[in-house]
């Protein structure tokens, strides 16, 4: 069976992650890595620990607002909750997967201090329309670009106050961790780098246990592994989907404030330069877009999910379908794993403020679909043809 999503890691990542385990001083690294990435950067844990360390240096007043893209992980409403924020969602254009400017507008208040946009499944469009909207009624923009790192120069949008690259488990260019926070205004970003600094540094050997995870992970990728495992699986009635899915998340939720109140240790800011600095990713990522690109031309316009993004880098392909869980069935029998569990919700709407109708529409008949180099071009027409046949506009189907 082909997994769905294959770990953006080779082996020699693996070995360099381990030789380094041994890495000293996290500081010099860090500023390094920051000085290397742009002028403006800051080295975090995770976006979780940018995005807290943000909010503590920012200081908004208890009760404020802080627009939100409506399809987000839940942690960042719960970060925002700890700072006593309320978090505001905004409804997505399936499109762009953007907020449209006039959603923007008609959402800020009189207690709006930010708005957090997020680039969802390797896209992203540009964000100049949202920007003058945010900045014009002096609301700070945050860019969540956690799934849009691509390997080219691109290290985010002008018009942005904040940007978050991720390097987590399944993100593109994995350190198995890491993030890299641009901060444009300088004494924000030191308050920043001296709350950082506080904290406690990474233990090592949370590091050490995240290479071997993903050690595991990229193995049981393979197709001959994850065929065994999914038959062992269902052999014994387990739920092979959630146990993937809980092993590459990236923090616990009960552990959450711990969890990501942390500086990260030499190792983890040794493996981050190395996944940085690699001369191969844009030509990687250029591959497996071009992939996905000839994947979505090969389905319906209705099944395709941020269709009109300016960039879309297919870090990971949903597809939209009438029938959801019969394409996830279907497809498993055809072996492709498929599955509709994702770590995004959407958020619940607040009083005096619209519900994001359409993105619940979205979540509603996703379904993430295998779709990278290594499958093929006939491997990847068969997953065509499985979602044509399940689209929200089915189209007839051709041998």
């Amino acid at each position: 069976m082909w997994a769905r999503l294959r770990l953006d890691l080779s082996p020699t990542d693996l070995l360099a992650g381990a030789l380094a385990l041994g890495a000293r001083d996290p500081t010099g690294r860090a500023r390094d890595l920051e000085q290397g990435f742009a002028a403006d950067a800051l080295a975090c844990l995770s976006v979780r620990s940018a995005f807290d360390l943000f909010l503590a240096a920012a200081a908004f007043p208890r009760g404020s607002e802080v627009l939100v893209s409506a399809l987000t992980i839940a942690d960042m409403a719960r970060i925002l909750e700890l700072h006593g924020l309320v978090a505001v969602p905004l409804d997505v254009d399936p499109e762009t997967l953007l907020p449209e400017p006039e959603t923007l507008g008609a959402a800020i208040s009189a207690k709006t201090r930010a708005c957090v946009v997020a680039h969802l499944f390797g896209a992203r469009s540009e964000l100049e329309p949202l920007a003058r909207v945010a900045h014009a009624r002096g609301v700070l923009l945050v860019e969540d670009a956690a799934q849009a790192f691509d390997g080219t120069s691109w290290r985010g949008s002008d018009e942005a106050d904040l940007v978050l690259f991720s390097f987590g488990t399944i993100k593109t260019a994995t350190a198995l961790g890491g993030a890299l926070a641009r901060v444009r205004d300088d004494s924000l970003r030191e308050r920043m780098r001296t709350l950082r600094d506080a904290q406690p540094l990474q233990p090592r050997a949370a590091h050490a246990r995240r290479l071997a995870k993903g050690a595991l992970l990229s193995f049981a990728a393979t197709r001959l592994a994850f065929g065994l495992l999914a038959r062992v699986a269902g052999a014994l009635g387990a739920d092979l989907d959630g146990i993937l899915h809980g092993a590459s998340r990236g923090f616990a939720g009960s552990e959450l404030v711990h969890a990501i109140r942390h500086r990260p240790s030499a190792p983890l800011l040794a493996l981050l330069a190395r996944r940085v600095a690699d001369a191969t990713a844009a030509s990687r990522i250029a591959r497996r877009a071009a992939f996905g690109e000839a994947f979505a031309a090969a389905i319906p316009e209705p099944a395709r999910v941020g269709a009109m993004a300016d960039v879309r880098t297919h870090w990971v392909t949903p597809v939209r379908s009438r029938w959801p869980d019969e394409l996830v069935a279907g497809l498993r029998r055809a072996g492709f794993d498929a599955s509709r569990r994702s770590s995004l919700v959407v958020l619940e709407p607040v009083s005096d403020h619209a519900p994001a109708a359409r993105v619940g529409e979205l979540l509603a008949e996703l379904v993430f679909v295998p779709c990278y180099p290594a499958l093929g071009d006939v491997r990847m027409r068969e997953v065509a043809k499985l979602v044509r046949a399940a689209s929200p506009d089915p189209a007839p189907i051709t041998a």
